[in-house]
């Protein structure tokens, strides 16, 4: 019993797979993917196909590795007393976009200023966004976690002097006509 020409194949790419003759007239397949989604599998015995299966890939647990955040990370991306958006973006250790957080998702700052967990918004599929307001200039510690876990490790952000007055969001200055003539 077993040694039967069975094959099982995938309709996505990104798919390995092993199918394991047990001997005893049961087959396993071991599959492996690095994209997430919905996927057929074909099963054929003697190259005609016998079966067709729907399978899911679910995304893992974010990943440190590939989670990013964006809109905090350049030198002097950030003017003190100015409101400075931000994402996060939680992927999983293939890269596949992680849907929700089980412990919660907070940023903290820490620095010349303090900023206390600031629970993040859910926007779309694995992306997060939050706004940090920072009143003081000088360099911040920021991390992303995930209950006691760092899914954005800590780094640095340096936050630049800004300006007395803020139009848009956007640090602006303003000029008096009488000023202006010599």
């Amino acid at each position: 019993i077993g040694g039967d020409a069975f094959d099982v194949q995938f309709s996505g790419e990104a798919f390995s797979s092993e199918l394991l003759d047990a001997h005893d007239g049961s087959y396993k397949v071991c599959y492996e993917s690095t994209e997430c989604g919905a996927f057929k599998a074909s099963v054929t015995f003697d190259g005609t196909q016998i079966r067709e299966l729907d399978i899911i890939v679910n995304a893992g647990p974010a990943s440190p590795a590939t989670s990013t955040i964006t809109g905090l990370t350049d030198t002097c991306a950030v003017s003190e007393a100015a409101v400075t958006p931000f994402t996060v973006e939680l992927k999983d250790a293939y890269g596949c976009r992680v849907d929700s957080s089980a412990g919660g998702l907070a940023l903290f700052a820490s620095g010349p200023m303090q900023v206390d967990a600031m629970d993040l918004t859910h926007e779309s599929t694995g992306t997060y966004g939050g706004s940090l307001l920072l009143d003081v200039a000088g360099t911040y510690k920021v991390s992303v976690v995930s209950g006691t876990e760092y899914i954005i490790s800590p780094f640095c952000v340096e936050v630049c002097e800004g300006s007395s007055v803020i139009f848009d969001g956007q640090s602006a200055a303003i000029f008096y006509e009488d000023d202006l003539i010599n």
